[in-house]
């Protein structure tokens, strides 16, 4: 068996060859599991992303957030890390990197510790926490520069699931996941901070 790297090359390569797109009871079955979670209902900002391929559409929740009173935050690629802006409307989006809906340039960006709760991308995650991204490294870089006590939360479909994924010292894992099927708690970045 190859090195971390070799183990998440062909783990993307199988999710890419799996495609699919996402169907309309299971995006709302996730969002709406989204949207019933504790730290959503509590938080005053909230970043999400524009799903691309077979990535839960997230970007939906923003009216929910937003009628809530939350503030709500997307991520776009500012050389080789991300940044937030704030996206009132969701038609202010624009295509940016690799041709993801993202804040324009002309809205500033938040500081990354100003949201309490992170919904973040991922091609496959772990029920243990682990997370398997594009392999750019962007939203390890942005998870690192965030709150500490920021609740970070991944959507999938339940079969982007494993038990665990290949890690290293750069990835970082996430706090709850959530499926069409289920919500998850798990505890790797707990054990991994010594909690």
């Amino acid at each position: 068996m190859g090195g971390v790297a070799e183990r998440k090359a062909e783990l993307r390569a199988a999710a890419r060859r799996a495609g699919g797109q996402p169907r309309d009871e299971d995006v709302r079955s996730c969002l709406e599991g989204l949207l019933a979670l504790d730290p959503l209902a509590e938080a005053g900002c909230v970043a999400l992303y524009s799903a691309t391929g077979a990535e839960v559409p997230v970007q939906l929740a923003h009216a929910s957030l937003r009628a809530r009173g939350a503030e709500v935050a997307f991520p776009r690629v500012a050389g080789d890390r991300i940044e937030l802006a704030r996206v009132d409307r969701l038609e202010d989006l624009r295509p940016g990197f690799r041709g993801i809906l993202e804040p324009p340039a002309s809205l500033p960006p938040l500081d990354p510790g100003r949201p309490g709760v992170l919904v973040v991308p991922g091609v496959l995650f772990g029920r243990d926490g682990s997370r398997l991204g594009r392999g750019g490294g962007h939203y390890d870089r942005l998870l690192a520069r965030s709150r500490p006590d920021a609740c970070r939360i991944g959507v999938c479909l339940a079969g982007r699931l494993r038990p665990t994924l290949p890690t290293d010292a750069r990835d970082e894992p996430v706090d709850v996941i959530v499926t069409e099927r289920e919500v998850l708690y798990p505890s790797a970045r707990a054990a991994r901070e010594g909690r």
